[in-house]
């Protein structure tokens, strides 16, 4: 949007809206956009003079045309060329954007003034807070409310004759004064309109700060007309994008005088209208249900008492990888001379894990790696051996710290070779005399295996034993037998007639 177009549609609506006043002029006499380096009056014949200096600035709207602003402590300040009276004896609104540098004590941004017949309204900063006085047949001061420095604040002050002098400060009513028709003289008028300093000594009482957009009218501005001069038409800053993380991000912008804020949101590209909108008294969005590793867009804007401001953006972020948990309680259990099986808790977004085992005092990378999904059953190991083992989560994006070392040391070996052989303690193989009846026992802790081997070798029958187990051999011959427990292995030589 050109600024000369934003312009012309928020004259309009202030004209119409000034038809409560019939019986007066209800003009803009005077208005001062900065849009360029002679400051001129875009409503009326006053083009300003620049004592001081007027410099591009784009702090505060967005398109690259919109401020020519006073620079702050420039040396001087700015008056009109004289021209014949103009009387605004029964009202005017005066109106600006303003961005205060440093509150210094007492500091003039506006005058419709007469220096030699010293009357006139005036307007400035005094200690923080916005001050207006009306000089004529005495004087009426009002010095109210707060300004922030940095910060682009819309101020206004308005005069009826008979009625109320009163200030607004970002669109709201700040404070007044009654019944100061006394102070106002018959037929007061100005030939001058003074920016930025005493109009009686422009080396006096400079303004320190921005100036932007100064209007001056001939005519009290009702509340709803000073608060759509309060909306600002363009979002006022860039959009910022801050607390990112693999799902959720903040969406923020400096906003002056708008009631409600949206964005919108999506992957890169999305159009207006096909992304994610939400609405907030607040120009900052917490958003959240986002991918991890994804670039996303977003665009703001605002909506007050003067409409709604064009969508801006888009703003480009990427959320960051999910993060990977650890997982925890790592135990090695069912330990035995060959084996053990490792566990653990599962880590909850967790798809595989890594385990690297080995004897102990390996360095991680130099051990066994093997990528599971669940518990892994170690074989093969060596008796009264002592191993470590370290665990990691993979996760769909990223893995998880290692855990460990974890330690373990198999279990020791008693066992017998055969025939004479004593059988180490809770093992037991017997035969019937005469038959083919093998009797094997275990009365050692938890479950323990048999296994029967054939004359070369194979297996010809095995399972799990606890307490007693009777197998019949399939024929007469020669057999060893087997019993494993949880640390002690038995054999035993059987001749079968």
């Amino acid at each position: 949007m050109q600024k000369s177009r934003r312009i012309s549609a928020l004259l309009t609506v202030l004209m119409l809206c000034a038809g409560a006043f019939s019986s007066q002029a209800q003009t803009l006499l005077h208005y001062y956009p900065m849009s360029d380096a002679a400051a001129s009056d875009a409503a009326g014949a006053w083009d300003l003079n620049p004592i001081g200096t007027v410099s591009g600035d784009q702090s505060r709207f967005m398109e690259t045309d919109e401020a020519q602003l006073l620079t702050p402590a420039f040396s001087g300040g700015m008056s009109s060329a004289a021209f014949g009276p103009v009387a605004v004896d029964s009202a005017f609104t005066f109106a600006a954007w303003i961005k205060v540098t440093s509150a210094a004590p007492d500091q003039k941004m506006f005058g419709h003034f007469d220096p030699g017949a010293f009357s006139g309204p005036l307007f400035g900063i005094q200690s923080g807070q916005l001050d207006a006085e009306l000089i004529g047949n005495g004087q009426t001061r009002l010095t109210t409310g707060s300004i922030p420095d940095g910060v682009w604040t819309h101020v206004a002050v308005t005069w009826k004759y008979g009625d109320a002098f009163t200030a607004y400060i970002d669109g709201v009513d700040a404070g007044s004064v009654t019944g100061v028709s006394a102070t106002v003289p018959t037929g007061f008028s100005s030939t001058r309109n003074y920016l930025g300093s005493a109009p009686w000594n422009s080396s006096a009482f400079q303004f320190d700060g921005s100036l932007d957009d100064v209007r001056f009218y001939d005519y009290a501005l009702t509340m709803a007309e000073i608060e759509a001069l309060a909306c600002p038409a363009e979002l006022p800053s860039a959009g910022m994008t801050s607390t990112i993380t693999s799902e959720a991000a903040v969406f923020s912008w400096t906003s002056s005088g708008a009631d409600v804020h949206q964005v919108e949101y999506g992957a890169t590209g999305f159009s207006i209208g096909a992304g994610t909108r939400e609405t907030s008294t607040s120009p900052s969005f917490m958003v959240s249900g986002l991918m991890p590793l994804t670039t996303y867009e977003w665009y703001g804007r605002d909506t007050c008492v003067g409409g709604t401001t064009p969508w801006v953006g888009p703003f480009s972020f990427s959320t960051i990888a999910a993060p990977c948990d650890t997982p925890s309680a790592p135990l090695t259990d069912a330990i035995t001379d060959s084996s053990a099986l490792l566990t653990w808790t599962a880590s909850p977004d967790a798809a595989m894990y890594d385990v690297e085992w080995g004897e102990a005092g390996f360095s991680p990378g130099f051990g066994t790696l093997e990528t599971v999904s669940g518990a892994l059953p170690l074989e093969g190991l060596e008796p009264s051996t002592d191993y470590e083992w370290y665990l990691r989560s993979i996760c769909a994006s990223s893995s998880s710290d290692w855990l460990g070392p974890i330690s373990f040391t198999t279990d020791s070996v008693q066992e017998n070779t055969g025939i004479g052989d004593p059988i180490p303690a809770w093992h037991s193989i017997g035969v019937d005399a005469g038959s083919r009846l093998v009797e094997l026992g275990w009365d050692g802790p938890g479950i323990a295996t048999f296994r029967i081997f054939d004359p070369i070798g194979r297996m010809i029958t095995g399972g799990a034993i606890q307490g007693t187990q009777r197998v019949v051999l399939p024929s007469a011959g020669w057999y060893v037998v087997e019993i494993q427990g949880r640390n002690s292995r038995a054999h035993r030589e059987l001749i079968v007639l």
